[in-house]
């Protein structure tokens, strides 16, 4: 259950000691815009008010999520069964529609872990992506879990779980950046496709990702044609440097190591993204999607050769074994402007 990150203006009543539609009323004259959180061992939910009207529901019970009116009526009926402790947030009107669609929010990644990118790189990553959603951070031993909410790029909340305390965000950001460095750990993002208001108080669906994205582009036949042809080559290139790699024996995950160094070029070659998924070398065979420039894709995967072998103290060893490949494929780079 995602539900806001502040301290409730009312915490822990219950409901046995309420009548729960006159309290409900009552908030809706007197706050507007807010949501009600109830929660007993066997039922769980949120409701959502705007401007004192009705706006969304979620229930989840005996292993079951329903929303909307449906979710409303159910947790109505809860509260004449069980005891629900009862909280209320009082929301900016604002963030009322990111809070209401936040529990049907779409993951856009899953399972990530340490071995692909640090926390901190993902955080900024989401910043620059302008996501509205929220990452959800896994400590490897167990010992710490969080969840951090960002609104078109911005963080507007953080917390740990279990924590008594709402800490300031930076506080929050820096202890997981520190245990999952130290630690490793695992990320979850989901994205909210949130409602947002219009001059005449209708409502449209707003896609975070979408709304800032650049038309996608085919490349000419030629282009994929060219594509093609080289992927042996780049297969080749790519084998030879894990063939050093190994046999260094200073990497025991070619492929991971790979995908830590395609991280760091991701911003200036996209294809390399690991997130994305469009490009991925295992088995010696190389797997690509999506549009990428010739050039591009052989200029990428150099520039990722020389990232990754780089700290590793290899390239010397790597000149030495790919001489015959750059001999042979001289003709090719030439014409691809690669050096």
């Amino acid at each position: 259950m995602v539900i806001p990150h502040h301290r409730p203006i009312i915490e822990g009543l219950d409901s046995y000691y309420l009548n729960v539609r006159k309290f409900f009323e009552h908030h809706q004259r007197e706050l507007g815009t807010f949501g009600i959180h109830m929660k007993s061992p066997r039922v769980e939910g949120m409701v959502y008010f705007d401007s004192g009207q009705f706006l969304s529901a979620i229930c989840l019970q005996s292993g079951e999520t329903n929303f909307g009116e449906d979710a409303f009526a159910r947790l109505m009926a809860a509260t004449e069964k069980f005891n629900l402790s009862v909280s209320v947030y009082q929301l900016d009107p604002d963030m009322i529609f990111f809070w209401a669609n936040a529990m049907q929010a779409q993951p856009l990644y899953r399972a990530l872990t340490t071995d692909i990118t640090e926390l901190e790189r993902l955080i900024t990553k989401m910043i620059n992506e302008q996501l509205t959603g929220f990452i959800e951070i896994f400590v490897a031993d167990d010992s710490a879990s969080g969840i951090m909410f960002f609104n078109n790029g911005k963080i507007i909340g953080a917390s740990t779980n279990p924590s008594e305390d709402r800490e300031p965000i930076d506080m929050v950001r820096s202890r997981l950046v520190e245990e999952t460095n130290a630690k490793g750990g695992a990320f979850n993002v989901s994205m909210i496709s949130a409602h947002k208001k219009t001059d005449n108080n209708s409502t449209k669906r707003v896609d975070s990702k979408t709304e800032h994205a650049n038309p996608v582009s085919t490349p000419p036949q030629s282009d994929i044609a060219e594509i093609v042809d080289l992927l042996p080559m780049v297969e080749e290139i790519l084998s030879l440097s894990e063939s050093v790699c190994i046999e260094s024996k200073r990497v025991k995950d070619f492929p991971t190591q790979f995908r830590k160094a395609a991280m760091e070029l991701a911003d200036k070659y996209s294809f390399l993204d690991p997130f994305l998924k469009e490009f991925e070398f295992s088995g010696g065979k190389v797997r690509l999607e999506g549009n990428v420039q010739p050039q591009a894709l052989v200029t990428g995967v150099l520039e990722c050769i020389q990232t990754m072998l780089g700290p590793l103290e290899l390239t010397g060893r790597f000149k030495k074994k790919s001489a015959g490949w750059f001999r042979a494929n001289a003709k090719n780079l030439k014409s691809l402007g690669v050096s």
